[in-house]
């Protein structure tokens, strides 16, 4: 008989036990609720070690599978190496936890230095240090959203590291390559994004010609294109300079998929695969968990009332249904194959976007421009600003045509994926009313 102990995320305490509960009664399983308090770490994991401990005195004859949602993950994963063989299976849901590495992007903004106090206190190689028992490396797996789980086998690799890549896209016909770092704030060093982005995507070409893979999607941006030159209605015959100061996640994106078309173009014919990179601009949109995405951030910047008026910057949006929409059709239609495609709804100025927020009932969006040097000076206090200030004052278009032609359904709205996209935040606490 199992015993489920659930562990909540980041600022989603109520709605993820509003939710878990009704279908843990209806289905008469046994289970606990660990109450995470995230603002007093210090004592959070030993207690939930504790907690986990009283339970399995309390119920011996029982299984314990752990669930960990989001940041919760952590502390379920923490638990179980303590506890090991105790711990019947571990389930992470939309969880940024990993063996080696723990990915913070998907940690809402204002908890990220929250975490690396957690993870510099108690360190990777305490957490993951030595043996991994099979059953938690295993039962690592999506399942709200997948309608086939049983079919999704998931292998940890690094995009710095060769370990596993092989492995991952063994018996593979297709491959989607969509990994790769982006942060609004300016890192403290540009190979923090570039290292990743080129040599992961090398290590994902690499081992699809291994395996003979048939394509490859690549996930790019329109940072590729439409950066470092003169303005201009840019299409996928540009590129974005990189002996320009464009900053390093621009500069990144450009590197990589210039090293992955170089790469399928010195194969061989026998060892040649079909290559398609899909350019997306700033993505929006609903989110599968509380994984909220670099270009959500924006939307969260624009309507929690931090920012008094808007940067004057102008940027094309896409709702994420229709990037992955694109992905999915790209792989297996030939009218993409050896094709660089653009994904762009339409451009608008962020006070544009702030318009369309305020007019679906977010007051505190901003509606008026901040002059240039005013979000310089700000940016020199607001990190999250840091990467936008070489956008100001550019007003950048992209030609459509090509994706046009090729995708066969009409695109989700910039606004109405925007204005969906900030009701799922204001639910999950990020935006107050």
């Amino acid at each position: 008989m199992n015993h489920f102990i659930f562990f909540h995320g980041v600022g989603i305490r109520s709605p993820f036990w509003n939710s878990i509960v009704p279908i843990l009664e209806e289905k008469s399983l046994n289970y606990s609720l660990i109450d995470l308090d995230f603002s007093s770490l210090d004592n959070a994991f030993q207690s939930s070690k504790d907690s986990v401990r009283d339970i399995i005195k309390k119920y011996p004859d029982r299984n314990i599978v752990m669930v960990g949602h989001s940041l919760g993950g952590l502390f379920a994963t923490y638990v179980a190496q303590s506890l090991g063989d105790d711990i019947h299976k571990l389930i992470l849901i939309a969880s940024g936890v990993a063996p080696k590495r723990i990915s913070v992007k998907a940690i809402q903004q204002k908890q990220i230095n929250i975490l690396y106090k957690t993870i510099k206190k108690f360190g990777m190689q305490m957490m993951f240090k030595g043996y991994l028992p099979s059953w938690l490396t295993q039962s690592m797996f999506f399942t709200k959203h997948s309608s086939n789980p049983e079919n999704l086998e998931l292998v940890m690799t690094d995009l710095l590291s060769d370990d596993g890549w092989e492995e991952a896209t063994k018996d593979c016909k297709y491959v989607l390559h969509v990994a790769s770092p982006f942060i609004l704030e300016a890192p403290d060093h540009e190979d923090d994004l570039i290292k990743p982005a080129v040599e992961g995507t090398l290590r994902v070409l690499k081992a699809c010609t291994a395996n003979q893979v048939e394509k490859v999607v690549l996930t790019s941006s329109f940072a590729a294109i439409g950066y470092g030159n003169e303005q201009k209605i840019y299409d996928e015959t540009d590129w974005s300079s990189t002996e320009s100061s464009i900053g390093a996640y621009a500069k990144s994106k450009t590197l990589a998929e210039k090293t992955a078309w170089n790469y399928v173009e010195e194969l061989s014919d026998e060892e040649k695969f079909d290559l398609t990179v899909i350019n997306p601009v700033a993505v929006t949109g609903p989110m599968l968990s509380d994984d909220i995405g670099t270009s959500n951030t924006l939307l969260v910047q624009l309507l929690n009332g931090s920012m008094p008026a808007c940067p004057k910057i102008h940027i094309g949006f896409v709702d994420v249904r229709d990037v992955a929409k694109a992905h999915i059709f790209s792989m297996t239609s030939e009218k993409t194959n050896n094709q660089r495609i653009i994904l762009s709804d339409k451009e608008l100025f962020f006070a544009e976007m702030g318009k369309v927020l305020k007019h679906a009932g977010f007051d505190k969006s901003p509606t008026k421009e901040l002059p240039d040097f005013l979000v310089k000076i700000m940016a020199l206090f607001i990190k999250e600003l840091g990467g936008l200030t070489r956008s100001l004052g550019r007003v950048v278009y992209s030609n459509k045509d090509k994706a046009k032609g090729i995708f066969d359904w009409e695109y989700i709205s910039a606004e109405d994926s925007a204005i969906e996209a900030s009701k799922q935040l204001q639910s999950m606490g990020l935006i107050s009313e």
